[in-house]
């Protein structure tokens, strides 16, 4: 695992696997983001377990045999191992929150499942995420919304409980003032600038 430069000056970290000799050594061989994570949080900390899976058919080696950093490739969409399938938005929503994922990662293939932190976000970029999602949709969804439910599918969940929650709470200050005033005009009281 090496910390490459990212977009934007930031950092990466980034694990490079290769597949078992008899295995074939493609990145179809390779287990998916999530088993790697699942096995290597049974013998890491989790803080060292955060970054991007690389595949590859064989680590870079120089002259004395020892692996030759500067030679391992950057993440490309041929090489990164996902999460899962690659499943398409299947809502406007989700397509909206997967264009702002795809934006602040630098990628053009993430999932609808894809785990937005196996795919190189960070909490950083998380924040970014949330201020962008509350300025493209008007709610405040938490960052711990993020690190809860880190795919497009549950953040657009959120969104959609999150919009369905205001306009009820809404409708229910409304109903609530109606019903507490009747016969009188509706005043609401407001503050004026001193």
């Amino acid at each position: 695992m090496i910390a490459r430069d990212a977009s934007a000056g930031e950092k990466e970290l980034v694990a490079y696997i290769v597949p078992a000799a008899e295995s074939e050594p493609d990145i179809l061989s390779v287990p998916n983001g999530e088993d790697l994570r699942s096995f290597l949080l049974r013998h890491l900390p989790e803080y060292m377990v955060r970054g991007i899976f690389v595949s590859l058919h064989a680590l870079p080696l120089n002259s004395s045999g020892k692996v030759d950093r500067r030679a391992l490739p950057a993440r490309n969409e041929s090489n990164i191992v996902r999460s899962g399938l690659n499943v398409a938005p299947q809502t406007a929503l989700q397509k909206d929150v997967m264009a702002m994922v795809e934006d602040l990662l630098g990628s053009r293939e993430v999932g609808v499942n894809d785990n937005f932190f196996l795919q190189g976000g960070n909490s950083l970029l998380g924040v970014q995420l949330i201020a962008r999602l509350r300025k493209a949709f008007g709610v405040d969804v938490p960052l711990a919304a993020l690190f809860e439910g880190p795919t497009v599918a549950q953040l657009s969940a959120e969104i959609e409980r999150l919009r369905s929650g205001e306009s009820a709470e809404a409708q229910a200050e409304v109903d609530g003032l109606a019903s507490s005033n009747e016969g009188e005009p509706h005043v609401r009281p407001c503050r004026v600038p001193a």
